[in-house]
């Protein structure tokens, strides 16, 4: 059964026959206060032992110690150290804090990246790293924040082809936006699937390989050898 002290309400689990039939006075290990608990009405007490012959009785040092007092004069017991306490659930609930707080402030960060460069142009740096896009003409506002060689005026369509299938065409643009000239890189388009995995690429043909401030060079690729299962079409600049 489990008590409960009426004092502090600290619980305890305790065997209800240590209550005896008329019950007993018990002590909370925690307040040490002591109360009068009767035994539930619906607890069994098993009969107690027969009583020996006065021959077969043990010692009387041995009797003595295991002798209980009467039911009339009730004993006073000790309720057991085991008390029940709720689990303390603190840790867990400071690290769900810890988590929101930060999946928070990642969200507002992302939400306001232009206002956030605009006051602190060098965050840009943290934003290029995690591959997030910036509005142009922010950038546009710093010189030194400007992103260099940059793609414009991408166009991917099918068109009918001469035989079976179809005909996809690519057009488009990269210029340099910097201060200085820039040697330009072999550029590749690249076909992504569904789950946004690389199936194939062509490499796009430039009549340059470099550019200089204000500059732009414009690129065209077709060809019906593209994947099938092209959902979505990228450029990158080799490394």
């Amino acid at each position: 059964m489990i008590l409960s002290c009426p004092s502090c309400g600290a619980r305890y689990l305790l065997n209800p026959h240590q209550l005896g039939e008329s019950g007993r006075r018990v002590k909370c290990a925690r307040c040490h206060h002591v109360w009068y608990q009767q035994r539930p009405a619906d607890t069994i007490i098993a009969a107690p032992p027969p009583r020996q012959p006065a021959a077969e009785r043990p010692a009387e040092g041995v009797a003595a110690a295991e002798r209980r007092p009467p039911a009339s004069h009730p004993e006073r017991i000790g309720l057991p150290s085991t008390e029940l306490r709720h689990r303390r659930s603190g840790p867990a609930a400071l690290w769900l804090f810890l988590v929101l707080i930060i999946g928070a402030g990642a969200a507002v960060a992302y939400a306001a990246r232009e206002d956030i460069v605009r006051i602190y142009p060098p965050a840009v740096v943290v934003y290029d790293w995690l591959d997030i896009p910036l509005d142009r003409d922010v950038l546009a506002l710093h010189d030194e924040l400007r992103p260099g060689l940059a793609f414009t005026d991408i166009e991917v369509a099918r068109e009918p082809a001469d035989g079976p299938g179809d005909r996809l065409v690519i057009t488009g643009a990269i210029e340099n936006n910097g201060a200085e000239t820039r040697a330009v890189a072999p550029v590749y388009a690249r076909f992504l699937d569904a789950a946004g995995v690389e199936i194939g690429r062509w490499r796009m043909q430039l009549d340059t390989d470099c550019l200089a401030p204000g500059e732009r060079a414009t690129f065209q690729a077709s060809g019906s050898d593209y994947p099938t299962a092209t959902e979505t079409v990228d450029f990158r600049m080799a490394e």
